[in-house]
């Protein structure tokens, strides 16, 4: 979906593919975590310098890449031609279908983290095959059970340098026009956009509800009751909100992008706000709904129990965390963001 034409891909970039991935999520939320997981691998993708490596990951018959950048987690030795890839591919969402895997870890120099000029530690991305790792069973989650974000162990697995990539570098505009921009400030789209699709289906659910839930201590339907009309309205402009502010925030400054324009510090920082912002109303909307189906929304099997769940899940990737808020307002009153990524 968010490949090239030149590979056999539809050419939409995150933003384009946002009804898509919303609407997916709308049916089920783990699906829309994979979907979205899943074609965000082509931001990865454009990273690769080698046109081969590239070519044969993309080829036909269709491939499935699932995948995970937890540096802490896992190393890299560098060797003649390539690296030697050791340890564990944390939360890696869909790896029991997938037939190759992208991870990215530290580079050890002599037992210790091999540090960039600018003194960060240096992060490489590595594609191989997924018959390489052993999947754990660690995922027993309490929302987005269906993601199958299970851990694997990658044990000494030999990578050629033509299917890895520097992690902080740019790629080929060729594969990808948008990557000019940092490729870490890319991610976050197609998460809220999963997360907006979710809202939609809490607010279906809950409508369905009131039709014939009767309000507590009355014969009245939660549909005519003041509160319920209310917090519907509401759900539905914050929804509605959400898809806006991402829309024309993110499209606007991705088609400057693509059309050959060098992302400032404020785009950065007015898409990582983009990404918050929608994920955070989304999240409202499911609470409220969550909330005024009462008892009936904790019970097991309950959509608008999935929802709520799933949806506090979906929080807690770091694409979306509300801990970027902080580098977000540092970047908008021009103060230094240090080491801060956005």
């Amino acid at each position: 979906m968010l490949q090239p034409p030149s590979v056999g891909g539809s050419g939409l970039n995150a933003i384009e593919a946002v009804p898509i991935l919303e609407e997916v999520a709308c049916a089920d939320g783990s699906a829309g975590w994979n979907l979205a997981i899943g074609a965000g691998n082509a931001a990865f993708l454009a990273l690769l310098t080698d046109r081969g490596a590239l070519e044969s990951l993309v080829k036909p018959p269709r491939s499935l890449g699932a995948g995970s950048v937890n540096p802490t987690s896992l190393r890299l030795v560098r060797v003649d031609g390539g690296y030697r890839v050791s340890g564990t591919l944390r939360f890696a969402s869909g790896v029991h279908q997938a037939s190759w895997v992208v991870a990215g870890g530290l580079v050890l120099d002599g037992g210790k983290p091999q540090l960039a000029p600018d003194g960060l530690p240096n992060i490489v991305g590595a594609f191989f095959p997924a018959s390489e790792v052993r999947i754990l069973d660690t995922w027993n989650p309490s929302g987005m059970a269906g993601t199958g974000s299970h851990d694997a162990l990658v044990d000494d697995v030999f990578v050629s340098d033509a299917f890895t990539f520097d992690f902080r570098s740019k790629g080929s505009t060729a594969f990808d026009a948008l990557a000019e921009l940092p490729t870490f400030s890319r991610l976050g789209a197609t998460l809220a956009a999963v997360a907006i699709g979710i809202a939609r289906r809490a607010c279906e659910e809950l409508m369905l509800l009131a039709q014939t839930k009767p309000a507590m201590m009355s014969i009245t339907p939660l549909r005519e009751t003041a509160r319920v009309q209310t917090e519907v309205a509401r759900a539905h402009g914050r929804i509605d909100a959400a898809r806006a502010h991402l829309e024309h925030v993110a499209g606007a400054i991705f088609a400057r992008v693509e059309a050959g324009a060098t992302p400032a510090m404020i785009d950065l920082a007015r898409l990582r706000l983009a990404y918050l912002g929608a994920t955070e109303q989304a999240v409202e909307a499911v609470d409220r709904m969550h909330d005024c189906a009462g008892i009936t929304a904790v019970a097991s099997g309950n959509a608008l129990d999935r929802c709520f769940r799933d949806v506090h899940v979906l929080t807690q990737h770091l694409a979306i965390s509300p801990a970027h808020y902080e580098r977000v307002g540092k970047a908008l009153l021009g103060l230094d963001l240090g080491s801060g990524q956005l």
